[in-house]
């Protein structure tokens, strides 16, 4: 499949992608060569080969939900400074603060 300039700017546009006219030659032959390369797969010869149907869970095969024991609180208190002895909750560090820095997000 060839792609032209029209489609390309579509896609861009779509992708949010800033294209400059130097850098439109280079993204058409990629995306050309990427379009082809799904087109190639018609070409598998698939015979005797089942067609793949996903199975779906029915409702006997799913686990039971309900409340479990699982934590030991008292091996989790050994192992962690961070637990409420009284309340036995897990208490976490301070890592983010008033002043922090989010990703992508700096001045």
């Amino acid at each position: 499949m060839n792609i032209d300039q029209d489609f390309l700017e579509k896609v861009s546009r779509l992708s949010k992608i800033d294209l400059d006219s130097s850098e439109t030659p280079a993204y058409q032959k990629n995306l050309s060569d990427i379009v082809s390369l799904f087109a190639s797969l018609s070409d598998v010869n698939t015979d005797g080969i089942e067609s793949y149907r996903p199975t779906s869970l029915s409702l006997q095969q799913l686990r039971k939900d309900g409340q479990s024991d699982s934590i030991n609180i008292q091996a989790l208190t050994s192992l962690s400074p961070y637990i409420d002895q009284q309340n036995h909750h897990i208490e976490v560090p301070l890592f983010v603060t008033k002043d922090s820095q989010l990703l992508g997000n700096e001045e």
